[in-house]
């Protein structure tokens, strides 16, 4: 989608709901400066378009990207998503309204640049906001070593949702859905939920993988699987327990850390077979995270 949905006129950024018609609206393009045309007919949803010219590269992004920094400058709180820990499906954290105090634009921390620095007393939050592209493996790597909470939000996809409809874009709605919402939010990296799944595996029991040939094909097991995937059905360990690491534990929410055989293979040292499973299944409870424990 290459339309773009809020332009400069003047000093002001105005939304497409508020432009006139046609070159009345008197805009130009955030990235590059070109003038621009309001196009609000029947057939498309409205939208800016660059006059007498090949749309820029970056009129959506930077628009987008502007627009949504300008709105957390005017407001001061946001929905957070819930946090969830390794392959758990209840949330180890509720979503929750923060409140910040402060609003940086692309600060420099460590190496990085994230879009917005959000603060509240000693709390900090990090927003990447994403467009074309979101953040690589090697940009969250270097968050997490930053240690601070970063959220991402999918700019993009928040508001094609909310435009799907010809004429009008529900531009309103877009802006409610980017502070209310939960949709389209998800967290880089979060303190508590590294320090939450360190004490589980800390707390997981390292039960040695161990290998057998069956009917010709390899297996992978490990016994006294603490949730009884699989038991034996002869011999004189009938009715103990096991699991198969391939099928079973590769998959189980309890599983939280599956270490392999180190093997120098040409160049560097690869993961070969699997060699101890770290499982919390035998642990009573689920862990379960108290709203005070939250780092922002």
């Amino acid at each position: 989608m290459n339309t773009i949905p809020f332009a400069l006129r003047g000093d002001q950024i105005i939304t497409i709901t508020e432009a006139e018609r046609g070159l009345k609206c008197n805009c130009t393009c955030m990235a590059c400066g070109s003038r621009l045309i309001a196009k609000k007919g029947a057939r498309h949803a409205h939208h800016f378009a660059h006059y007498k010219g090949q749309a820029c590269e970056h009129g959506l992004e930077t628009a987008l990207h502007r627009r949504i920094k300008t709105l957390f400058e005017q407001r001061r709180s946001i929905n957070l998503p819930p946090i969830h820990l390794h392959r758990q499906k209840a949330a180890y954290l509720p979503a929750k309204r923060f409140q910040y105090s402060t609003v940086e634009e692309e600060p420099y921390i460590g190496q990085l640049q994230p879009d917005l620095l959000l603060r509240a007393g000693s709390k900090v939050l990090l927003v990447e906001i994403a467009v074309t592209h979101h953040s690589p493996p090697r940009k969250i790597n270097k968050l997490r070593r930053l240690g601070y909470a970063a959220l991402e939000i999918d700019a993009l996809a928040l508001y094609e949702s909310h435009c799907k409809q010809p004429g009008q874009p529900d531009i309103q709605g877009f802006e409610r859905a980017l502070f209310q919402g939960l949709s389209f939010k998800q967290w880089l990296f979060n303190p508590q939920q590294q320090r939450a799944e360190y004490r589980l595996r800390k707390l997981a029991a390292q039960r040695k993988v161990k290998h057998r040939r069956y009917k010709g094909f390899h297996q992978y097991i490990v016994e006294g699987c603490p949730l009884g995937k699989r038991r034996w059905r002869s011999g004189f360990r009938q009715g103990e327990a096991f699991a198969n690491v391939i099928q079973d534990c590769m998959h189980c929410d309890r599983c939280i850390h599956l270490e392999y055989e180190q093997a120098y293979v040409g160049y560097q040292s690869t993961p070969m077979l699997p060699k101890t499973v770290h499982c919390w299944g035998h642990l009573e409870e689920k862990p379960k995270g108290k709203p005070w424990q939250s780092v922002v």
